[in-house]
């Protein structure tokens, strides 16, 4: 019991942790998170730049419109995935909840600050609050989650499979 509840205590503060990183990305001013996503496009039209550029001035500049869209939205996407993590692991070590109920409340508290996040961005400048961003967000954590659900679901089927048979020396 004491250490199910050391490893929610540590879970817990990662997600925190995670949320503070996620909230410092946001209060970043737009022109200093442009200049973060361009980074990220500049290094990969430098890796492809065999094929970038062999492409008419219009068509770079339309291709990194669209890399620059994708980083932006990748981005969303794999910090709330990033956060699923720590909530689910945070849940399932606190209370002995079905793994439904937990699933759906790591869902809803990273819905919700998705929500909250977009928000913030509001009131820094050069940012807007999106609604796409947030159903981006929520797409990344649902991804997360879906995949934690199912490799949780797994590990205990294996777990019972191997009490039932006795097998269990060696596993991991």
């Amino acid at each position: 019991m004491r250490r199910q509840r050391m490893r929610s205590y540590l879970f817990l503060i990662w997600m925190l942790a995670w949320m503070a990183v996620i909230f410092l990305f946001s209060a970043q001013p737009g022109k200093e998170s442009s200049a973060t996503s361009n980074s990220v496009v500049d290094g990969l039209v430098a890796l492809f730049g065999f094929w970038y550029d062999k492409l008419s001035a219009a068509n770079q500049l339309c291709w990194y419109k669209r890399l620059t869209f994708l980083v932006r939205k990748a981005a969303h996407m794999s910090e709330y995935a990033l956060l699923a993590f720590p909530t689910f692991l945070w849940l399932s070590a606190w209370k002995n909840w079905t793994r439904a109920k937990v699933f759906a409340l790591s869902f809803f508290i990273c819905a919700a600050y998705a929500a909250l996040d977009e928000l913030h961005q509001w009131f820094v400048p050069g940012r807007d609050a999106r609604l796409l961003d947030v159903l981006i967000d929520v797409t990344g954590a649902l991804i997360a989650l879906v995949l934690l659900s199912f490799l949780m679901g797994k590990r205990k089927a294996r777990d019972v499979d191997c009490a039932k048979n006795n097998q269990c020396e060696g596993k991991l």
